[in-house]
């Protein structure tokens, strides 16, 4: 009897339990065809479940399913397309399905994108995290892919949001070469990938070490290739910071447009698994230069273990430059003009360095600064895997490395300051010392304009008046005023954000208000070393009150005197 009860308990048990989670699956279902059926039914394959709590959809699983023990290679590409680049994101993503990931390569992305520029695959605009795989109908600017991970919403430009992206890739898809993709805008040595959504906010490139320094500390080796899809990354600032935690660095000088050619160097790399790092690198570079998909004027990649000793060149030769800009700035001007120089966020604020190195040994008669410049040549050509560059500047190709030089106006930002000063280039080596001599030379330092003066010319005494000055510098360097009101009273040199002086004169009489203007010079706050302007002045009247009075009384009589005189007349 006692047997019979139990298994008349376990037959009801398991009853239970079937209905319990044919019903849960039921809801599962339910809420895949109601949630997603309309807004995320391109992302096949995937079951998904609804989270309540996070108020976004959440994978049940991921799709770790192929061998990782044999995988030759994991490529990561981070895709910022939280701005007006969300169209070639998505295009990069869809070249990647040409392939899809294979058992010795694996490809897995992060997208994040933004509303109004591209409505393509349901327009969604959260971040969302892919494992890569093969479009049957090819290359449509369809998303084939597996999600992996519904991320909602973050910030490209945080640090912490790529570390996470590379962490999970590289411990989910080990592999025994990695390579990481940054897609977006880029700007040289300031950073990259940036975030429209999120005030703007982008890597640094003091972030983008930090991030790889972790990296290098969880695979316990450097990363082996990380290849820009950015404007102006192939800078030697960037791959200064990076040497310690970078085999190969592949970047442009100048401007990219549009997506790198990805469909054709990840079939290659598919059909040659067993290439080293060093002959893919090769690839990445031939195949976007000549497949006519991308239009790029250079495209540079850099093995970076000599980039240590050509930054140490370039310092030697920083020591040499600054004391000739010291004696002369012309000779400086004079190598520069003659360097390939490249245009940047609209002005001219970089130059390639070997050719800055190159017009060097040409101008200047130093037997010294010529060796130096010429081992500073021949370490960049050492170091170059692969090139393709059309004429930058004066009908010349670069050679793989940029530096920057600054223009009039590039150094007044607040990033220069906060980031460039900060960078290991400028903490380690003597350029930018030699910039700063060179943009104080008397040559280039010009004094501002004299000051325009307004306020009240005709007024009381007793009374405060309020009087401003306008001055720009040709160098749009800082400036800074100084107020005289002839009567003993003159300002010390006002903070660069004032720009107006109140004052009361005690005792009648004509004054003259002048102001003179004095710029505050590059990486130097010491505004006693500023170039003064001459004075801009104003003449004021500041009568006695009883004068202005009886002034009134006289025209108040002289008025009611025509009137009545002219009323007798008619």
């Amino acid at each position: 009897m006692r047997k019979k009860i139990v298994n008349i308990f376990v037959i009801i048990l398991l009853l239970f339990t079937v209905l319990s989670v044919s019903g849960k699956n039921s809801i599962i279902k339910e809420k895949n065809n109601v949630n997603l059926k309309n807004e995320y039914s391109f992302f096949r394959n995937n079951w998904v479940e609804w989270d309540t709590e996070k108020d976004y959809i959440t994978p049940v699983f991921n799709f770790k399913n192929l061998n990782e023990s044999n995988t030759k290679w994991t490529l990561m590409f981070y895709l910022a397309g939280d701005n007006n680049l969300e169209y070639s994101m998505i295009d990069i993503l869809n070249e990647l399905e040409v392939s899809g990931s294979t058992d010795n390569v694996k490809m897995v992305a992060q997208l994040d994108r933004i509303p109004s520029f591209d409505n393509s695959n349901y327009d969604w605009t959260e971040m969302l995290r892919f494992f890569v795989t093969k479009d049957p109908e090819g290359y449509n600017h369809q998303i084939n892919s597996e999600v992996v991970e519904f991320l909602g919403e973050q910030n490209l430009g945080d640090p912490e949001v790529l570390f996470d992206f590379v962490n999970w890739s590289v411990s989910e898809y080990p592999a025994d070469n990695y390579c990481l993709f940054l897609a977006d805008h880029g700007h040289a040595w300031d950073g990259c990938c940036y975030d429209w959504t999120s005030d703007g906010d982008y890597l640094t490139t003091i972030e983008l070490k930090s991030v790889l320094s972790d990296l290098y500390n969880i695979i316990g080796k450097k990363l082996d290739i990380l290849c820009f899809n950015a404007c102006a990354m192939g800078s030697t600032e960037v791959n200064y910071q990076l040497k310690d935690y970078v085999k190969i660095s592949i970047g442009s000088e100048d401007f990219q447009y549009g997506p790198l050619s990805y469909m054709y160097f990840i079939a290659d790399l598919i059909n040659n698994t067993k290439c080293s790092i060093e002959q893919f690198a090769e690839k990445i570079v031939y195949h976007t230069a000549y497949s006519g998909k991308c239009f790029v004027k250079d495209l540079f990649a850099i093995k970076l273990n000599e980039v240590d000793e050509i930054v140490n060149k370039i310092s030697t030769l920083s020591d040499y430059l600054e004391e000739i800009a010291a004696e002369d700035a012309n000779n400086i001007s004079d190598i520069i003009y003659q360097s390939i120089l490249i245009e940047h966020r609209y002005r001219t604020e970089l130059a390639d360095i070997w050719d800055f190195a190159n017009s060097t040994q040409n101008l200047i008669s130093d037997q010294n600064v010529y060796d130096i410049a010429q081992e500073i040549k021949d370490l960049i050509d050492n170091s170059v895997i692969e090139s393709y560059s059309i004429n930058l500047d004066q009908n010349r190709p670069g050679h793989g490395m940029s530096i920057h030089l600054l223009d009039e106006s590039s150094i007044l930002e607040d990033n220069f300051y906060d980031i460039y000063l900060n960078l290991d280039i400028s903490q380690n080596t003597f350029w930018d010392e030699f910039l700063l001599e060179y943009y104080n030379a008397e040559k280039i330092n010009s004094p501002p304009s004299i000051p325009i003066v307004i306020g009240e010319n005709n007024g009381k005494i007793f009374r405060e008046y309020e009087y401003c000055a306008q001055s720009t510098d040709p160098e749009r360097q800082y400036v800074h005023l100084k107020f005289s009101f002839e009567d003993g009273t003159e300002t010390e040199w006002l903070n660069r954000e004032v720009f107006c002086n109140k004052h009361t004169w005690r005792k009648s009489g004509t004054y003259i208000v002048k102001v003179k203007a004095i710029d505050e010079p590059f990486f130097d706050q010491d505004i006693s070393k500023g170039n003064e302007s001459d004075w801009g002045t104003l003449n004021v009247n500041m009568p006695r009150e009883k004068t202005f009075v009886n002034n009134q009384l006289v025209n108040s009589f002289t008025y009611h005197f025509i009137i009545k005189f002219l009323s007798n007349i008619l």
